[in-house]
């Protein structure tokens, strides 16, 4: 629930008081799962060492135990890691050896996020056409399966590429179907993505007025969520768009807003 909410320290707290007591009672399927969703909630605070370690602790686990639905989901999410911090190709091998097992245990749902995860990977290093291909797979099995959430990711991850190719027109359009979902199953963390992403195609399309209150809107959810990235981020596009409409002062105001952020981030993650 708090990860849902973007709660992660609560979430990291939650987890290893699991954890212990998993360990107490011998339960190790438990312990591995303990192990991969603190790996994932590292990750999304940027302690991507710590993200590492952990999931390799509960791959080690789960291969140990001959789960091969557990080893899937420990690939699939290092994959995700190893694209957060740059290295593509490694993101790459690790979400393919999951779409493999996936595929032989029948886990559609996985197997849908393996293809959404590929689609990332091939957006962030320029292949376009293949990232378009590959959530469109996923999204067709999301809605095949009745995943929202899974819905929502693809049409938001597809919206991403659209913008990537200038077809805002359609970044919008499936952003908007991803934002529609996001408030119907209450995942404000997705919402805020949606309302950050919209507001940087407004901006790219000149509509500043819009730009400006999609990005608040966003950032108002980040703030409540606790999301110090994410708000660091919506300050720093409300700055660009401020300077795009000659509010310099205001723009430097929220540059600097970002900037402290970022700097206190970068402080407490070390």
């Amino acid at each position: 629930m708090y990860e849902s909410r973007g709660e992660y320290e609560k979430s990291e707290e939650c987890l290893k008081k699991a954890l212990v007591t998993t360990k107490q009672t011998g339960d190790r399927k438990t312990e591995a799962k303990c192990y991969l969703n603190l790996g994932a909630v590292y990750r999304k605070l940027s302690k991507y060492g710590k993200s590492e370690e952990y999931l390799k602790r509960a791959l080690l686990v789960s291969k140990e135990l001959g789960d091969r639905k557990g080893e899937a989901s420990c690939y699939g999410h290092l994959g995700i890691l190893y694209q957060s911090v740059g290295e593509y190709t490694k993101g790459e091998e690790h979400q393919k050896k999951a779409l493999v097992v996936k595929k032989e245990i029948g886990d559609r749902q996985g197997e849908a996020s393996c293809y959404g995860n590929l689609g990332t990977v091939y957006e962030a290093i320029g292949q376009y056409g293949k990232a378009e291909e590959y959530q469109k797979k996923a999204l067709v099995i999301m809605k095949e399966i009745g995943d929202r959430k899974g819905e929502a990711s693809c049409c938001r991850n597809l919206g991403t590429v659209y913008a990537s190719l200038a077809e805002y027109g359609k970044c919008e359009e499936y952003q908007k179907r991803a934002l529609v979902i996001m408030k119907e199953i209450g995942f404000r963390e997705g919402e805020a993505s949606c309302y950050e992403t919209l507001g940087n195609v407004y901006h790219s399309l000149s509509k500043y007025d819009k730009a400006e209150e999609y990005q608040r809107k966003a950032l108002v959810i980040r703030k409540e969520i606790g999301d110090r990235k994410g708000e660091a981020s919506c300050c720093g596009n409300l700055g660009t768009v401020y300077q795009s409409v000659g509010e310099y002062g205001k723009a430097e105001e929220y540059q600097k807003r970002a900037l402290v952020i970022t700097v206190k981030k970068l402080a407490t993650d070390k």
